[in-house]
């Protein structure tokens, strides 16, 4: 089932326009996030920009999904990064996205099938990252704000979002490895409880951990032929590329 779209959001036949739009967005971030990689090479560490990068607003619905990055605000090894990063959680995943389209906020943690269903809207997200496998869930971020137009209404340039995001996964990465090493630390376990806002004493069992998967893009080979079903099965008014769907495509 797709969510229903928010108020305001219309459907619409999607145009040659903005299938050359998305196409130089697409182009646009590949190249530029390309020049990110080569700047900081293999370095997990601190990647700060020269240039100040934008802060970031991301979406979110109550849950653990944003664990990873919880855990990096905790330690400061996103403001190392150069990001400032404010998460608002909302009381549904309808609301985090009427959040996106009134300006409130650049990203959101979010369902595959939102993600498909706001394709055609006028607030696209593109996934970054999966965040976990069952249900999928992804990190996605608007285009508006890859383009330059942030949520706190700063214009920056292309460039610096895509180093964001880019630090972000960087983060995301590494703290999805801290979660699969430290599975069987009750220590870790009862400070993910924490961050989590357990009550006190209380850990967020190991289990719900381990469903955080390798970082990485959608599985394409299931996204592909469940685009297509879709929309050979009507549940689509037109055809939808993975790729189109993607941050990056082939970003590992």
């Amino acid at each position: 089932m797709f969510l229903e779209q928010p108020e305001g959001l219309a459907h619409s036949e999607k145009s040659v326009g903005m299938c050359i739009f998305r196409t130089f967005v697409i182009a646009l971030f590949a190249v530029a996030l390309a020049s990110v990689f080569v700047a900081c090479g293999s370095d997990e560490e601190s990647t700060v920009s020269d240039t100040a990068l934008p802060d970031v607003r991301l979406a979110t619905v109550q849950g653990y999904e944003l664990l990873p990055l919880a855990i990096e605000q905790s330690q400061e090894q996103l403001a190392q990064r150069g990001i400032v990063l404010e998460i608002t959680v909302h009381p549904s995943e309808g609301e985090a996205i009427q959040a996106l389209a009134a300006g409130q906020a650049d990203g959101l943690v979010t369902s595959m099938d939102a993600v498909i269903s706001l394709f055609n809207t006028e607030y696209p997200v593109l996934v970054a990252t999966t965040v976990r496998d069952n249900p999928e869930m992804v990190l996605a971020f608007s285009e508006h704000f890859l383009l330059g137009n942030t949520a706190s209404g700063e214009d920056v340039l292309p460039e610096t979002s895509a180093e964001a995001v880019s630090n972000i996964l960087s983060a995301w990465n590494r703290t999805v490895e801290q979660i699969n090493v430290n599975l069987e630390s009750d220590e870790f376990v009862h400070s993910a409880g924490t961050l989590l806002g357990l009550e006190s004493g209380q850990d967020i069992p190991a289990i719900i951990l381990s469903e955080f998967p390798h970082t990485g893009l959608p599985d394409r080979s299931y996204w592909e032929p469940r685009l297509a079903q879709m929309y050979a099965s009507g549940g689509l008014d037109i055809p939808i590329a993975y790729d189109s769907l993607m941050f990056v495509p082939g970003l590992p």
